[in-house]
């Protein structure tokens, strides 16, 4: 065999195996996306989703069980997140569960988690709509604690004024306890003193 003819053959067999693992890794990606298999669509309204995008994570239970597939402006105040589940969970979701827009871990990107709801009903079945609980804005938490933090500011500020009002009553209450013990006792010496046993 000449030397062109084995680097040919190397080189072949180098494409093959890089051919081989790029097809692997698309199908992987497309497993974990949901593209490849069975799969249901559901959708949740929502106001604000808060950095949601296409290709985000749907979990249910803790377990990732989907992606969002798409982000529609719906109208001014709706925005519509359809989800791609794959089938084999459908029996464990419910069509009363709540959609909630969460965060995921350390990395802060954004996904959708589905959460068990009281009460019975159906499974979800194809093209169903969620309810869902609106997420939280950082300015209205932000909000929510400056609101809480003045309150907190004006029952410590009273609780101060109280206390330092209870300390002078009481000083008060004490110094004339003792004022009034001590007259008592100037006038019990004299009256012995007044009357001479011996």
């Amino acid at each position: 065999m000449s030397r062109e003819t084995a680097k040919n053959l190397r080189l072949g067999i180098f494409v093959t195996a890089g051919t081989i693992l790029f097809v692997v890794t698309l199908y992987m990606i497309g497993l974990r996306k949901n593209i490849f298999g069975p799969t249901l669509r559901i959708t949740a309204r929502f106001k604000n989703v808060n950095g949601l995008m296409e290709g985000n994570n749907v979990r249910f239970g803790g377990v990732d069980v989907g992606t969002v597939d798409k982000v529609i402006i719906g109208s001014d105040t709706d925005i519509l997140v359809n989800m791609r589940i794959n089938y084999l969970v459908q029996k464990h979701i419910r069509k009363n569960y709540i959609a909630a827009i969460g965060t995921d871990g350390r990395m802060g990107n954004r996904l959708v988690n589905i959460v068990a709801n009281e009460g019975t009903a159906e499974i979800i079945s194809d093209g169903d709509l969620l309810e869902s609980i609106n997420p939280m804005e950082t300015e209205e938490m932000l909000r929510a604690f400056n609101a809480t933090g003045k309150n907190m500011k004006t029952i410590t500020d009273n609780l101060s004024a109280i206390t330092s009002k209870l300390k002078e009553k009481l000083n008060n209450i004490f110094f004339q306890f003792i004022t009034s013990l001590s007259q008592n006792m100037q006038l019990l010496d004299n009256n012995i003193k007044g009357n001479k046993f011996f």
